[in-house]
C-alpha cells in the first residue's frame, strides 16, 4: 500500500491531480480537510470523485466525520453508495459505535468487500485499543491520529514527531503488537505534519516500516515519493530472501527442519519472513 494520499473530497482539481500521481491509494476526506460549509458539496461530489479515481486504477478510501457528528449518517450513506474500497473511521473509542457502523455497512452493496481502517486519536481510544481492534470481524487495520491525540493530551503536535526518538514510539509498537494479536492487518503510519522536512519524514517512515507497518498516510503529494522509497523492497534484501526460500525448500525435500545458509540458521520462521518479503515485492 505504501503512500496513502489525503485529498479533500470537495476539490475535483486535487482529485484529478491525484489520478495522475503515483500514490496507489487515495483518501477522499470528508472530515478535517473540508470546511463545514462545504460538507454537503463534498458528499454530493463523492461518487464522481470515486469514479474518476477508479478509472485511474486507484484504490479509494473515504474518511467520514466522527460517529455521532451531525454529518455521520449522511457521510456514511454517500461513501457506501459510491462503492469505495475502505472506510476510514475517525476518533474511534466506542465498541458500540463500531458495531452500529458494521450493521449499517452489512446492509450495503459493499458489505462483502469493504475494509475498515480505525483511526485511534484520543486517550480513551488508546486506553481501549485492544478491545476496539478486536470489535469487528470485518477485514481491518488501524492508524494513530497523532495530531488529535496530541491535542487531547495537551502536547504540541510537531514536536511529538520531530523529537528523536519520537514521543509516541512505544504506542506505535503497541499498535503493531495489538494489530497482530487481534487478527488485524498491519497498521498504517500516521501523517507527518511538516511538509518540507524530507529528512524528518524519511526517519519517521523508516521507524514505522521497521515495525512492520503496511504503509503511511501523506498529507501532501511531495511526501509520496519519499514514503514509496522507504517502503520499497531493497533489491539486495529480495535476492537474499529468494536464497533463503531456495535453501529452506531444499532442506524440506531432504527431510531437514533447518539449514545453515552462510552462517544464518534458516528454519520455518526465517523462511516465512522471506516468503512475505517476496510476496510484498510482487504487489
Amino acid at each position: 500500500m505504501a503512500a496513502i494520499l489525503f485529498v479533500p473530497a470537495d476539490q475535483m482539481r486535487k482529485v484529478e491531480s491525484a489520478c495522475r500521481g503515483s500514490a496507489r491509494t487515495i483518501v477522499l476526506d470528508l472530515e478535517d480537510a473540508v470546511a463545514p460549509a462545504s460538507k454537503a458539496a463534498a458528499r454530493d461530489n463523492l461518487a464522481a470523485a470515486v469514479a474518476e479515481l477508479r478509472a485511474a486504477a486507484k484504490r479509494v478510501m473515504v474518511r467520514v466525520n466522527a460517529y455521532e457528528s451531525r454529518y455521520d449518517a449522511r457521510d456514511l450513506d454517500a461513501a457506501l453508495g459510491a462503492r469505495i474500497d475502505e472506510l476510514l473511521l475517525p476518533k474511534v473509542e466506542s465498541v458500540a459505535a463500531l458495531e452500529d457502523v458494521e450493521a449499517r455497512v452489512s446492509r450495503s452493496a459493499v458489505a462483502e468487500s469493504l475494509r475498515f481502517v480505525l483511526l485511534i486519536e484520543t486517550a480513551r481510544g488508546v486506553r481501549d485499543m485492544a478491545e476496539l481492534l478486536a470489535a469487528s470481524k470485518r477485514r481491518r487495520s488501524a492508524t494513530l491520529g497523532i495530531a488529535d491525540l496530541s491535542h487531547d493530551l495537551d502536547i504540541e503536535w510537531t514536536s511529538a514527531v520531530s523529537e528523536n526518538p519520537p514521543l509516541f514510539s512505544d504506542l506505535l509498537t503497541n499498535l503493531r503488537v495489538l494489530s497482530r494479536a487481534t487478527g488485524c492487518d498491519a497498521p498504517l503510519g500516521s501523517v507527518y505534519p511538516i511538509i518540507d522536512n524530507d529528512d524528518g519524514l524519511r526517519a519517521n517512515a523508516r521507524l514505522e516500516a521497521r515495525l512492520g507497518y503496511a504503509g503511511k498516510f501523506a498529507i501532501h503529494p511531495r511526501q509520496v515519493a519519499i514514503i514509496e522509497d522507504v517502503y520499497a523492497v531493497d533489491p539486495a534484501e529480495l535476492e537474499r530472501a529468494r536464497a533463503i526460500v531456495a535453501a529452506f525448500e531444499r532442506a524440506e525435500l531432504e527431510g531437514a527442519g533447518a539449514v545453515n545458509l552462510d552462517g544464518l540458521m534458516v528454519d520455518e520462521p526465517v523462511a516465512r519472513r522471506a516468503y512475505a518479503l517476496i510476496e510484498r515485492a510482487a504487489r
